[in-house]
């Protein structure tokens, strides 16, 4: 995994939620994926320490795009919402990517629910 080499990588970029990185960092750190769970989170913490100079962290989903326009960074893990990036030259890669789902759900019969 390129992304964790600390030598050859450059700067990179990370979303600033240790939930979406847990598992990349165990990996990366010699774990199999059938022995992720369930998750060793100081193991996984400790994996981060080598990349901190080499690695920016940020929390708004468009950073990792911005950065990567403006050559602050090399490469990141992460989702790539930034129009500014449309026809930019750049290379994907979903070598070892994992699939993420979210939801926001109101349940029935919740006290506040607004109904259509």
């Amino acid at each position: 995994m390129d992304y964790w080499d600390p030598a050859g990588a450059g700067i990179r970029a990370m979303y600033n939620a240790p939930p979406y990185s847990l598992e990349f960092a165990l990996i990366a750190d010699g774990v199999p994926k059938d022995k992720l769970y369930p998750l060793d989170v100081p193991r996984a913490f400790k994996s981060f320490e080598p990349h901190q100079a080499a690695v920016k962290c940020g929390g708004a989903v468009s950073q990792p795009g911005v950065l990567l326009q403006s050559g602050e960074i090399t490469m990141t893990r992460g989702p790539l919402h930034h129009p500014g990036l449309r026809g930019q030259p750049m290379g994907v890669s979903y070598d070892g990517a994992a699939l993420t789902y979210e939801a926001w759900v109101v349940p029935t019969g919740a006290p506040n629910r607004k109904t259509r």
